[in-house]
């Protein structure tokens, strides 16, 4: 069985923030959006890392992603 400790994985995590409003236009854009509700039930669930607060979140990288994100630079940053 698989174990982050004992198989040396490592964790990092990338969140990207934007505002509600922004996060439903594009959503609306996609070829099949999730629902409204949905997306609004999310959102007030997110919760930016706190590395200070919770020593596993120390390798987040918070992305502000209030303007259209580059999916070259997206890849090469994960």
């Amino acid at each position: 069985m698989f174990s982050f400790k004992e198989d040396s994985a490592g964790f990092a995590e990338v969140f990207l923030e934007c505002s509600l409003e922004i996060a439903d236009a594009r959503n609306s854009s996609r070829s099949h959006p999730v629902a409204s509700n949905t997306m609004r039930n999310m959102f007030s669930k997110m919760e930016a890392p706190e590395p200070e607060k919770f020593p596993w979140e120390q390798y987040s990288l918070t992305i502000k992603a209030e303007e259209e994100l580059d999916a070259e630079i997206m890849y090469v940053l994960v």
